[in-house]
């Protein structure tokens, strides 16, 4: 199955395929609605999610506040003590995330994992593959 999306200024769009013979998408990954069109080929739908970019962007500017940043915030997952033991011991030898396994102790019921950014450059296969907890 193909990705369907594109990318443009870490921006991430959908492509999508209309029963009226067009494609269309939307800015992924923020909360202000953003949509495009193209006609019936793939470079006039990425022309207009570049453009569309741009305008969002030159739109924020004008208008005096910041544009969301896509997937911004924190991503908490509430986890048992023992899953969360797991998932650190996993991935610490990979350096994907950090942490402290005593610090579990404090932490009860939720688990705040910060994950380390991963270098494109040195991303190993073993690292892109998800984490198996069990």
């Amino acid at each position: 199955m193909k990705n369907n999306l594109i990318r443009y200024k870490n921006y991430h769009g959908s492509v999508n395929y209309s029963n009226d013979d067009f494609l269309y998408g939307k800015l992924e990954g923020i909360l202000d609605l953003v949509s495009y069109e193209g006609h019936r080929d793939v470079e006039s739908l990425k022309k207009a999610f570049k453009d569309t970019v741009d305008d969002y962007l030159d739109t924020c500017k004008d208008a005096g506040r910041e544009p969301e940043r896509p997937f911004k915030g924190t991503l908490n997952i509430w986890v048992s003590p023992w899953s969360r033991s797991k998932l650190w011991k996993k991935a610490s030898p990979q350096q994907i995330c950090r942490g402290n396994p005593r610090e579990s102790k404090r932490i009860q019921a939720a688990a705040v994992m910060t994950f380390t950014a991963l270098r494109s450059t040195n991303i190993s296969a073993r690292q892109r593959r998800p984490i198996s907890l069990f």
